[in-house]
């Protein structure tokens, strides 16, 4: 991905690392505002022909102060990249423990919302930064079981999931922006989730009537 501004390297300056970045509110506020502003821009911008210059301004904060909390557009496109992650493993999770809980159509749902961020995503270098972060933390997709049926490690099976996960996405977003959601949902739990979490067949799909 290119990218017209130095990093922080390239300016000859200090590269700020992730453990000494300020924690305080207004840090936490400024990164916030720099995360909702390259969100934005996304929308109507293609992401190489965004300037950090863009980004700051959308932001309300100062150029200099980008430099506080990420070293380049790149980099606060990857933390973007790491928070989709952690939300749609809340979309994922939502309702476990229910009769009615449909793992994949929750991360449906939380896609189809967001459909042009994770087009974005997926083709411009940030599939393999959220993919890490869906292995690590691949003990929030088991909830509170402590093993599995089939007692594979976790770690295997967060790798399976994300990686069957990434590929049913990436194929659904490559078609109509009209396609349906539950195919697409049906293919996640069949293919990927029910296989990965040794669950009988149609352990999912077969609660469709429940929540109609």
């Amino acid at each position: 991905m290119s990218n017209s501004e130095p990093s922080a390297r390239a300016r000859g300056g200090r590269t700020p690392r992730t453990t000494a970045r300020l924690n305080d509110v207004r840090s936490v506020r400024s990164q916030e505002a720099l995360r909702g502003a390259l969100l934005r821009l996304i929308e109507t911008h293609l992401f190489d022909t965004i300037t950090l210059l863009q980004i700051t301004q959308e932001a309300g904060l100062s150029y200099p102060t980008f430099f506080k909390h990420y070293d380049s557009k790149d980099d606060l496109f990857q933390d973007i990249a790491r928070k989709e992650i952690v939300e749609l493993l809340d979309a994922f999770r939502q309702g476990n423990g229910s009769s009615q809980w449909r793992p994949g159509e929750g991360m449906c749902f939380h896609i189809v919302k967001r459909r042009e961020l994770w087009r974005t995503l997926l083709t411009a270098g940030a599939s393999e930064a959220m993919r890490t972060e869906f292995i690590r933390r691949g003990h929030d997709l088991t909830g509170d079981r402590p093993t599995l049926a089939h007692g594979y490690p976790f770690d295997v099976i967060s790798g399976v999931i994300a990686s069957g996960t990434f590929e049913v996405i990436a194929w659904w977003l490559a078609q109509d922006a009209d396609y349906p959601v539950e195919p697409i949902a049906n293919m996640l739990e069949t293919l990927v989730i029910e296989p990965a979490l040794g669950l009988p067949p149609a352990t999912f799909t077969s609660r469709k009537g429940l929540r109609d």
